[in-house]
């Protein structure tokens, strides 16, 4: 059987995304962002191009360390201004019949029992083509937005990310059986009640005091999940939670495409094991378990000259 490759469109619910300045240009619409035309054409650009997936980052703080200030964050449109990115899926999904739809949600300012049915309702208006890219922020200025001094310690975020997931799989696997909605005019009865469960979690971070999930089951119940963390904790939370891991990484000058991937294999190799393992001893289906790893050679010299040489070479 011939491998397939999996292609994904990356963009984010603002004017500049990672290519700063390019907003600039003449033929560049992404000021466009906060138009429902400009989020149509995203999406059945790439679907008729049989793309996969189109993949939304996004930041819930500002980058204000430069200067104390946001003086060349605002100038530059870096990542500011910056909408929220669940809001433009459904109008993407509207548009399309195949392609998939990663948004990232950061879990750390969530809560469970809402954000289940945030998730169940995309997934019911993607008709199954919801995937979300867990992350748990890096930014102080985020942190300082909801009332604390500063972010949460590293380790303890994906600590409370695994209190998180646990509390989200229950709302959205176990409460509602399949088959519980009946949708039965005749007999006027919508769900059977019998087949609806209270949710109960006690962990260390969140609690779900009885409660019922408020959404019926959406085509997947749970959406597809992508983690973006790349250190030890981050490998070993997307591991436990059976996660795919969004891996980019920035190896210095040297090569494209698959001779760069050959070159730095090694680097890859221990970080996908660390990932696999935990999700097999969880009995996840390891098929389903993908790792996107891409490569961007940076060129590094003395002088820009020499930079733009190495890159032509």
């Amino acid at each position: 059987m011939s491998k397939q490759i999996r292609l994904n469109a990356f963009n984010m619910n603002c004017v500049g995304h990672i290519h700063h300045g390019l907003w600039k240009h003449p033929r560049d619409n992404s000021v466009d962002y906060n138009k429902p035309d400009y989020w149509i054409e995203l999406a059945q650009l790439p679907e008729r191009g049989l793309f996969d997936n189109v993949f939304l980052a996004d930041i819930v703080g500002v980058y204000d360390v430069l200067g104390d200030g946001i003086d060349v964050t605002a100038r530059e449109a870096v990542q500011l201004p910056v909408n929220e990115p669940t809001y433009v899926i459904p109008l993407m999904a509207h548009a399309t019949r195949h392609l998939g739809f990663g948004v990232t949600c950061n879990l750390t300012y969530e809560y469970p029992y809402l954000f289940a049915r945030r998730m169940a309702t995309l997934d019911h208006l993607t008709m199954g083509r919801l995937a979300w890219n867990i992350v748990t922020g890096y930014l102080d200025s985020a942190a300082r937005g909801v009332g604390l001094k500063q972010q949460i310690d590293h380790d303890d975020r994906y600590d409370r990310g695994d209190d998180f997931l646990a509390a989200f799989y229950k709302l959205l696997e176990g409460s509602w059986e399949d088959g519980a909605v009946l949708a039965d005019r005749v007999r006027a009865t919508y769900a059977g009640p019998a087949r609806i469960h209270r949710v109960f979690h006690d962990g260390p971070y969140y609690k779900v005091d009885g409660v019922y999930n408020l959404t019926e089951p959406s085509p997947q119940r749970t959406p597809v999940l992508f983690q973006a963390g790349a250190s030890q904790r981050g490998k070993r939370f997307a591991g436990s939670q059976g996660a795919g891991e969004d891996r980019r990484q920035h190896p210095h000058a040297g090569g494209r495409g698959r001779a760069a991937l050959r070159r730095h294999q090694d680097f890859f190799r221990p970080g996908t094991a660390a990932s696999r393992n935990p999700a097999i001893l969880r009995e996840r289906v390891i098929g389903d378990y993908y790792l996107n790893g891409a490569v961007a050679p940076v060129p590094m010299a003395a002088t820009p000259e020499r930079a733009s040489a190495a890159e032509r070479n």
